[in-house]
């Protein structure tokens, strides 16, 4: 892990490095667990040059996160300041953390919860927070803080199966949104008939190495001739060798190019 400079939030610069990585308030939407966005929405996020518009809550918790640092530095006598910072090996993987003392190798996660503070983590914020100690390999609090400017601080236990079951799901979404050339939107409906797509894909590329590996367990050690049977026939064919037009010397600097018939277009799904 590797600590950078801290950029100011809203800014442009600081929306370019969230478009160029994934951040710690992606997760939940990549895991699909997020009560406010898709996944499809952070895919976007990332390929598009679309900023999404802080909402008044969202604003709300910013204001409230100087608040709530002051407090817990106060409480703690320790300095905790907002710091972003990123994975030596993948550096798209980054947080923004809300604040972290470099020499505890301690985070604190502020969230603003309204009138009264929250009885339990939502799942959201907690696969949010176990990103963040991956990252920093330390440890975590949840940091409430209330309309009166009440705090309270919950303990995150670090959970290594969850945490190795995000760093796999946001190595595949960053595998494609590196992969994505030109993206449309489209409607949720077709987003979830492309999921099903790609997982019966899924299915038939195994039925296919199934049936492979059936076949060439079938051929194997018959001696090379035709067979009859009740359930169908199997036949030893010959196919004859293409032609190998490099060895023509006729053909010997001419522009075959002219001869290709016409390109033609076609759908990939990836």
């Amino acid at each position: 892990m590797k600590e950078v400079m801290n950029i100011e939030q809203n800014t442009k610069a600081w929306h370019d490095l969230r478009r160029n990585g994934v951040g710690a308030s992606d997760v939940a939407a990549i895991l699909g667990i997020s009560p406010y966005k898709t996944r499809h929405d952070i895919f976007l996020s990332k390929t598009t040059d679309e900023v999404q518009n802080t909402s008044f809550i969202q604003q709300r918790g910013h204001d409230k996160e100087l608040i709530a640092r002051a407090k817990y530095e106060i409480n703690t006598g320790e300095e905790y300041p907002p710091c972003l910072v990123e994975n030596d090996i993948y550096s798209y993987m980054r947080a923004s953390l809300d604040g972290w003392n470099k020499e505890k190798n301690h985070i604190i996660e502020i969230k603003y919860c309204g009138k009264n503070f929250k009885e339990e983590i939502p799942e959201h914020y907690n696969v949010q927070c176990q990103y963040q100690m991956f990252l920093t390999g330390g440890t975590c609090e949840l940091v409430w803080i209330t309309d009166d400017d009440k705090i309270k601080c919950v303990p995150i236990e670090r959970d290594l199966e969850l945490i190795k079951k995000i760093i796999s799901e946001v190595i595949a979404f960053w595998d494609e949104v590196k992969n994505a050339q030109y993206v449309e939107c489209i409607s949720e409906e077709k987003i979830n008939l492309l999921k099903l797509y790609k997982e019966k894909n899924s299915e038939l590329k195994k039925i296919e190495e199934e049936v492979e590996k059936i076949k060439n367990d079938l051929l194997k050690d018959l001696d090379k001739k035709d067979y009859e049977t009740q359930y169908g026939a199997i036949r030893w064919v010959e196919k004859k060798g293409n032609i190998d037009y490099g060895k023509i010397p006729e053909l010997n600097n001419v522009d075959l190019e002219q001869y290709r018939k016409k390109s033609s277009r076609y759908w990939s799904i990836k």
